[in-house]
């Protein structure tokens, strides 16, 4: 919910009646809460005091670069944490009994490869999900199902990997999440793909390729986890899950890290063991993982090891991933990412890299444009070469 709030507020560069026209929070100095006591007060309604709002995009940025220093304070009773809380915060509406959303992406690739591939220029809705949550007792219990519709007839060869063949529909989860528990664990199982490493919602990229991740990976999994302070853990024990393109194995995962709310950063160390109950081949995956925020720029980067055990062998490989947007106007953004191997696309000794540059931006509220051009490079050991050059625009709509 906190996720959706900021991008209905922030992440947008114009306002829309037509879209929710979700107006720019005030600064702190004109909340009703800003002249709270410490420990706070009496005059607080039991809703909260309503959220003061500003009625266009300008607004001038140091009355939100956290020089009040509001972030560090640690409140010393739950009336005054509550009396910081305004109507419109997500904790509170959190705990609505239902709610629903939805995302869809549209993409535009013009892609070229060297033989035997020739020029594919497509149009396709890649991919839209939907999905509900119930929440029966307002608190702690969790009803959560979502399902993925993909693009049904993609075309032929490996662009085929960017839009995943077979059935178009796919349920993407199912499970029961209990949170808000003491030291703010939780509890959940059913039908899901775990976190692991650096999310990246493109399949296609170098990183995710290797790694043998597709937008139809999905698994039967328990997970539980803490996230106290800075500090947080969460372990996963997963299985096969029936499917066309389902991954049929099963292990664990885990996630190890901190979160610096001051800093704007954040690192992060995974893991992953499994191993197919069809051909009982196993996969180890480690991931070391970080990024920060300063000023226009932000960063994550990840340092992925793989080691893939194959009919033949075992199959090694690195993946050095580094993601930048720079914010030029508003909520319009300059990416460069740049990824390398020590192997092929195809797993085999040699090298690869990606580069990828275009521009992300935020539109409206829930619209998302990017545009980029990417190349993919790949050599064997054997000095067989192959170049990739993709124009890719894509449209998200998310609510």
């Amino acid at each position: 919910m906190y996720g959706l709030w900021q991008e209905k507020r922030w992440l947008r560069s114009f306002i829309s009646e037509f879209l929710g026209n979700e107006k720019t929070p005030a600064p702190l100095k004109d909340q009703a809460y800003a002249d709270q006591p410490a420990g706070g007060g009496t005059n607080a309604p039991p809703e909260g005091h309503p959220l003061v709002t500003i009625d266009d995009l300008d607004y001038d940025e140091k009355d939100y670069d956290r020089s009040d220093g509001q972030e560090k304070i640690v409140v010393s009773n739950r009336r005054e944490f509550m009396e910081r809380l305004t109507r419109e915060d997500p904790w509170r509406k959190e705990r609505r009994w239902v709610n629903v959303g939805g995302e869809a992406r549209y993409q535009y690739v013009d892609y070229k490869e060297g033989t035997p591939y020739a020029e594919k220029k497509l149009s396709y809705v890649s991919f839209a999900d939907v999905g509900v949550r119930v929440k029966p007792f307002r608190r702690y219990l969790n009803l959560v199902v979502e399902n993925r519709f993909v693009e049904k007839d993609p075309p032929k060869a490996r662009i085929a990997e960017l839009f995943n063949s077979g059935p178009n529909s796919v349920l993407r989860s199912a499970y029961v999440l209990v949170d808000q528990m003491p030291f703010n664990t939780f509890a959940m199982y059913g039908v899901y793909f775990p976190l692991f490493g650096h999310y990246t919602p493109d399949r296609s990229s170098l990183a995710q390729s290797l790694a043998g991740f597709t937008l139809r990976s999905g698994y039967r999994a328990f997970s539980v986890g803490t996230a106290p302070n800075v500090p947080f853990l969460n372990l996963h024990f997963f299985g096969p899950q029936k499917g066309d393109g389902r991954d049929q194995a099963r292990g664990f995962a885990y996630n190890l890290g901190g979160r610096f709310v001051t800093f704007g950063a954040y690192f992060m160390i995974s893991g992953w063991k499994s191993k197919s109950a069809v051909t009982q081949l196993k996969k180890d995956l480690y991931s070391l993982t970080g990024g920060m925020s300063h000023k226009r720029l932000t960063a994550n980067f990840e340092l992925l090891k793989v080691r893939r055990h194959l009919a033949a062998g075992s199959a090694r490989s690195r993946v050095y991933t580094l993601e930048t947007k720079t914010r030029l106007w508003r909520q319009n953004y300059a990416e460069v990412n740049f990824a390398k191997s020590n192997v092929s696309v195809t797993s085999a000794p040699g090298s690869a890299y990606e580069f990828a540059y275009g521009f992300k931006n935020y539109l409206l509220p829930g619209v998302q444009l990017e545009t980029l051009m990417n190349t993919l490079s790949s050599r064997t050991a054997g000095g067989a070469r192959s170049k990739e050059r993709r124009f890719q625009t894509q449209l998200h709509l998310f609510y």
